[in-house]
């Protein structure tokens, strides 16, 4: 329905110069607005699997001494640790529960969901952040040994 409505939209604005057939614009259109929804979807499944490696039982897995520790899992986990309570709070409720930006935003008291949005994304990129800055210094003091 919507390739239609893209061709419909085109066509009134005069856009669409050269086709051979009307089927085949539709029907390439279609297919273009799956492959850039599969890759939406693609991106958002690996990024959502990958913070939910990092959790268990909806609650951030504690750090242990014991042998065999993946150490980048520490790290993640020491990086998430040191986000403040709202960020944390986002992103479990994103990542881990699956929430909706909607109901993040009314569940935290934000205006709208554009701006659970915005603060999700900041929240996400300070812990990627943090992350680097830990992996930094955990191979500067490797290195050193």
């Amino acid at each position: 329905m919507d390739a239609v409505l893209n061709f419909r939209e085109k066509a009134i604005k005069g856009k669409i110069t050269y086709m051979t057939r009307i089927r085949n614009y539709i029907y390439t259109t279609c297919l273009n607005m799956y492959r850039v929804n599969y890759a939406k979807q693609q991106r958002a499944r690996e990024k959502t699997e990958e913070v939910l490696m990092y959790f268990q039982d909806d609650t951030v897995v504690e750090e242990t001494d014991q042998e065999g520790e993946d150490e980048r899992q520490q790290v993640v986990i020491r990086a998430f640790k040191k986000l403040d309570e709202k960020c944390r709070c986002i992103l479990k409720s994103y990542y881990v529960h699956h929430h909706k930006m909607s109901e993040i935003a009314k569940e935290l008291g934000f205006t709208n969901a554009n701006v659970a949005k915005t603060a999700k994304s900041r929240c996400y990129k300070k812990w990627i952040k943090e992350i680097k800055k830990m992996n930094e210094s955990y191979i500067d003091i490797t290195s050193s040994k």
